[in-house]
């Protein structure tokens, strides 16, 4: 694979500060058991959710920036080995080199079916032209050009649209840090209300003596002279 092509070193770094984002927010979830609702709380809450939405932008916006930035290249060649790789995360896998110079050992993947790859769609020695998005190499398209099954074509090319829609899933995060902020703060202010306000039987208070106890106690004085 030719190295002038390589990932941009701060996109690497978007993933980095993603997995330190979520970290950050998992940290705060779990310290707030240990708090007392109060404005302290809350603010252990909005910290966790923008950590999180912090991470969902970095991600999503590492994978955007790849699917409309990224170099393409064509690369056209014979297939010199074949397999089927069924641990995929997206599903099994059609694994498959050609003999391009400066690619022939470099191992593509296509996503293919089981029953496509017994069918045998592709086989060694067929000629096929391939759309290759450089950084992550990822076949976007490939075209069966001579062999077994010529005019064959596959094409797999990610829509950015869904990059944007995993940035928008941020909002909630915030909005929802936003509103539990001021739940955990009027719920503090009514706790303090509540603790300064007086008992309905003025418990604990000195009285002030009436008109009549003030009389009396006056007459036992006199009785005791």
């Amino acid at each position: 694979m030719p190295v002038a092509y390589a990932k941009p070193e701060w996109l690497n770094g978007l993933l980095f500060l993603a997995v330190v984002f979520f970290l950050g927010g998992t940290f705060c979830l779990l310290n707030l058991p240990t708090q007392d609702p109060g404005i302290r709380r809350g603010l252990l809450r909005l910290a966790a959710c923008l950590a999180f939405a912090a991470a969902l932008v970095s991600l999503f916006t590492e994978n955007w920036y790849i699917i409309e930035h990224a170099p393409r290249v064509t690369v056209t060649g014979s297939l010199t080995t074949l397999s089927e790789d069924r641990g995929g995360r997206s599903g099994p896998y059609g694994d498959f080199r050609v003999d391009m110079p400066a690619w022939q050992y470099y191992t593509f993947h296509i996503t293919m079916s089981h029953r496509e790859y017994k069918s045998g769609v592709l086989q060694i020695g067929d000629r096929v032209t391939m759309l290759v998005r450089l950084w992550d190499i990822k076949v976007e398209t490939l075209d069966e050009v001579s062999g077994s099954h010529p005019g064959w074509r596959y094409e797999q090319i990610d829509d950015p649209t869904l990059s944007l829609l995993g940035m928008a899933m941020a909002l909630p995060f915030v909005g929802y840090g936003v509103v539990k902020l001021f739940e955990e703060k009027t719920e503090r202010v009514r706790g303090d209300e509540d603790y300064d306000s007086p008992d309905d039987d003025d418990s604990g208070k000195l009285q002030e003596p009436s008109a009549s106890e003030i009389q009396t106690l006056g007459l036992d004085k006199q009785e005791e002279r």
